[in-house]
């Protein structure tokens, strides 16, 4: 299995990736401009040409420190291979990645319900933030946007 970066040369296994794991329509046509972000990642656990699963990440500056963090924002397994380390090859990937862009720290969300997700993160050296915080969304429409 092979932890790969994928990159705007990447769009195909990019497509494939994600429409097979996200189970829905082909991802958006601005699919290619998110390869090209420096600041976006997108990682493909693959095995003999077949993806095993992705990872979603972001890197965020700081205003108050030099210092990067990253934010895992997504990951998908394909239940066939759950439970066999593709989600931690990923997560490994990934904090590779932070020592080399010198991040302060690696950051993800997720429901307590979700026990599969915890047990990864707690597994992979996360560790829990316990605190008194909430989560507001602003749904903007293009209606919002000006």
């Amino acid at each position: 299995m092979e932890i790969l970066r994928l990159g705007t040369d990447d769009i195909d296994l990019a497509t494939q990736t994600l429409t097979l794991l996200k189970g829905n329509a082909a991802p958006d046509p601005s699919l290619h401009l998110s390869l090209g972000d420096e600041q976006g990642y997108l990682l493909a656990a693959v095995q003999n040409n077949q993806p095993l699963g992705f990872l979603i990440a972001y890197l965020l500056p700081r205003f108050s420190n030099p210092e990067p963090m990253m934010l895992l924002y997504e990951i998908e397994v394909a239940a066939t291979h759950r439970r066999q380390g593709v989600g931690r090859a990923m997560i490994d990937k990934l904090k590779t990645i932070c020592h080399k862009r010198n991040c302060f720290k690696m950051w993800v969300l997720t429901n307590t319900s979700n026990l599969a997700a915890c047990g990864l993160y707690t597994a992979t050296g996360a560790e829990r933030h316990q605190s008194d915080e909430a989560e507001y969304v602003y749904h903007l429409t293009n209606e919002c946007r000006s």
